[in-house]
């Protein structure tokens, strides 16, 4: 699976209840109109355990592979969202990264020292 993390903030000058608003009853519906799209999650940040960089939210959104994830971007493209329903004026976002999962616990560990060429 390939997933993409979004940390971000909202933007100055936008409450979360204005924010929660856009993201439920316009931003989701129009990410997830993608087919490509799997699904999303929404982690709202509770705390910082190292460092002092806040983040009002970190996202994830789920894609079956790399492939799956170029066909999500080419679908953006033919099917762009017009400026006022985007996230421009709401979202600060920090960072923004691709990345592959392994899931791993006490069993699959386990088989992973023991047989590492599995």
């Amino acid at each position: 699976m390939i997933k993409a993390f979004l940390g971000y903030d909202i933007s100055p000058g936008v409450t979360p209840a204005e924010y929660d608003k856009w993201l439920w009853e316009i931003h989701v519906p129009d990410r997830l109109a993608n087919p490509n799209l799997k699904y999303l999650v929404f982690n709202t940040v509770t705390g910082v355990i190292l460092g002092d960089r806040t983040f009002y939210r970190i996202a994830e959104l789920h894609f079956r592979d790399g492939e799956t994830f170029d066909a999500y971007q080419a679908w953006n493209e033919e099917h762009p969202i017009a400026e006022q329903r985007t996230s421009v004026g709401r979202t600060a976002m920090i960072f923004n990264v691709l990345a592959e999962d392994i899931n791993v616990d006490r069993e699959s560990l386990h088989a992973m020292v023991s047989h590492p060429e599995a």
